[in-house]
């Protein structure tokens, strides 16, 4: 009796349902973002604020081993301006772990979002 009620209330509430109009103040466009070391970026249908995964260099150029890649929003949204991802955004969403390959200088990098793809960073 409880299954067949919920699925009758259930199926009146789908019935009603109504899409959501995503057009409306969402961007036309998207800006490119231009930085030395850029690696990729990623945007979202959400805003133009975009997130860039540089590449992370110590003051004599080398790569920082224990922080390969730089990963930040830039606020095209608001002021264009460098801003750093929260904790939780880190952990869930953009954020990466790595670890140096065996053979060459360069390291395997793993998005925490999909981390059944490898990513192989190696200088060339």
């Amino acid at each position: 009796m409880f299954l067949s009620t919920f699925f009758v209330v259930f199926l009146l509430g789908v019935g009603q349902a109504q899409p959501e109009d995503r057009s409306k103040g969402l961007p036309t466009s998207f800006p490119v973002p231009h930085t030395d070391d850029m690696l990729f970026y990623l945007q979202r249908s959400r805003n133009e604020n975009t997130v860039i995964y540089d590449l992370n260099r110590k003051a004599d150029g080398t790569v920082d081993a224990g922080n390969p890649i730089n990963v930040y929003y830039i606020r095209f949204a608001r002021d264009g301006k460098p801003w750093p991802l929260k904790w939780i955004e880190r952990k869930f969403a953009y954020g990466y772990s790595h670890k140096k390959l065996k053979n060459q200088s360069g390291f395997q990098i793993e998005l925490v979002a999909y981390d059944e793809r490898k990513i192989e960073l190696i200088p060339s």
